[in-house]
């Protein structure tokens, strides 16, 4: 064990140097799992917010490995403060080539205690709708309803524009639009888009789904049907029933969706139209 592998100045790197290493990664990876273990409990007895306690372990088990690293280095007779000195430069270069690296590891920082999005929240990212299922120090992990593991840099959430569906409840609002001729009843439509929404399991019954007249227009009359559901992160699955059950509905009272409507004026001009009309030669 008292082997010299290699030699830095008075510094003298051992075998037994690498056992202390490892034992210490172990013993930290023992208090990593114990302190999982509390905080998990201690969220379960007083009925805690999961992305809560997550946030907070993972903030602990960051710290842990800290302290863990520095009392190692120590331990094995690294003077921690004479190191840093001796390698200003080489950090001073480290921190130019990783600044987008540091860059995620401040905002996944700012993520864990501001807590603007927090695990299973369901966001909307350029237009691409996933659940948040880890939040890291430099990344978090969104699943997307095909099933995809997206992994996210976390200075992506701080600077670029986030919808959080779920931010402060569960409770999201959505809509369908439908456009209908203007020789229709509007109050036979306003029913079967009321009743096509509330026939699906999915949408709640309270606040009830309700119908708007959103605009008149070349297609004919605009109405929005407006609904209410929990399962956020499967809202197209829910708008594709609600279509499925309106289009029957429709058939059944035949009533057809309108198309965009166009005036077209043909004009046209005979031979002899022409050939007074053409310009005088030169």
């Amino acid at each position: 064990m008292g082997y010299e592998i290699f030699s830095y100045g008075s510094y003298h790197f051992t075998p037994k140097h690498i056992l202390i290493f490892l034992i210490a990664l172990a013993v930290t990876r023992v208090l990593s799992g114990i302190l999982r273990v509390l905080v998990i409990r201690y969220e379960r007895r007083n009925k805690l917010d999961k992305g809560s306690a997550m946030a907070a372990y993972q903030l602990s088990k960051y710290l842990l490995y800290i302290l863990s690293i520095i009392l190692t280095l120590d331990f094995m007779g690294i003077n921690i403060t004479i190191l840093i000195a001796s390698s200003a430069a080489l950090f001073v270069g480290i921190g130019l080539g990783l600044q987008a690296t540091f860059n995620d590891i401040i905002c996944g920082v700012i993520l864990l205690f501001e807590r603007t999005i927090k695990v299973n929240d369901v966001l909307n990212i350029n237009n691409e709708i996933g659940k948040v299922k880890k939040i890291g120090l430099r990344t978090s992990i969104i699943e997307t309803r095909e099933g995809f593991k997206v992994i996210v840099p976390n200075s992506k959430f701080v600077t670029s524009e986030v919808i959080n569906y779920t931010h402060n409840k569960n409770i999201a609002r959505f809509d369908i639009v439908v456009h209908v001729s203007y020789d229709v009843s509007i109050d036979l439509v306003r029913t079967l888009l009321r009743q096509s929404a509330s026939e699906q399991e999915s949408v709640l019954k309270n606040p009830a789904p309700f119908v708007t007249i959103w605009d008149f227009n070349e297609r004919g009359i605009q109405f929005k049907l407006w609904f209410f559901i929990e399962d956020v992160f499967n809202v197209s699955i829910i708008r594709s029933d609600i279509r499925y059950n309106l289009w029957k509905k429709f058939t059944q009272n035949q009533i057809s969706f309108s198309l965009p409507q166009r005036d077209i004026i043909l004009s046209y001009k005979t031979n002899e139209d022409s050939n007074q009309a053409r310009p005088h030669d030169f």
